[in-house]
């Protein structure tokens, strides 16, 4: 980043001076050149006006991820050694009922994932299309016998995720589940969320800090 950032001083540079070379052209050799020069030196600059905010944005984007980055290589450490890492902060206000001598390892927003192959519209025999715009309504061209259309929709419900040193859980108004630790059949890690099959059923979740999930799991079976 420090690298782009470089990148664009000297291009402002070069713009600078490109622009001064157009006004000396303009004023002291032929006046519609140099109109020319001044005009691609204005856009020079507004372009990278323009690329000032992205890679400021840039920047703090990899900052986020370094850090995040950061903070799972130092809870591995801990899991490494056999220790449940600190990353449940002290005090921390949670809906979670805990029983006795169970401990929190793990509490995080999270998103879970359900996609269904429903119906998304219609399409005529004679070619016309019709298509569904919201609940109950719906529009369309070309007229006789149609079929139904159907693609994959995926539905999105926000809650809260928990692992305790027994259980893992997902907390929402709708579409919540809770599974014993040893009831979880297998655990894919994606790079921003979850797969868990639990029995016949499988659960998508979208999880900060997910790399962390599956190894705390293991820790806490083996644990015990």
């Amino acid at each position: 980043m420090k690298k782009n950032a470089k990148l664009i001083g000297i291009l402002w540079l070069v713009s600078f001076m490109f622009l001064a070379f157009a006004l000396f052209i303009f004023f002291a050799v032929e006046s519609s050149l140099g109109i020319g020069c001044i005009v691609a030196g204005i856009l020079g600059f507004v372009a990278l006006a323009g690329l000032a905010p992205f890679s400021k944005k840039q920047h703090k984007t990899k900052e986020q991820t370094e850090a995040m980055q950061r903070e799972i290589d130092f809870a591995l450490e801990y899991i490494e050694r056999g220790e449940y890492p600190p990353i449940v902060p002290a005090g921390l206000q949670h809906p979670i009922m805990l029983q006795a001598n169970e401990k929190l390892l793990f509490f995080s927003s999270a998103t879970r994932l359900i996609t269904k192959n429903k119906a998304v519209g219609r399409t005529a025999s004679g070619g016309g299309v019709r298509v569904r715009v919201a609940k109950g309504v719906s529009v369309g061209s070309g007229s006789g016998s149609s079929r139904t259309i159907y693609n994959d929709v995926t539905t999105r419900y926000p809650g809260q995720f928990a692992i305790t040193t027994e259980r893992m859980i997902f907390i929402s108004g709708r579409e919540g589940f809770e599974t014993k630790l040893n009831k979880i059949s297998s655990l894919v890690t994606h790079t921003d969320g979850i797969t868990v099959q639990i029995g016949a059923k499988a659960y998508m979740l979208a999880v900060p800090l997910c790399q962390l999930i599956k190894p705390l799991i293991d820790l806490a079976i083996t644990k015990g």
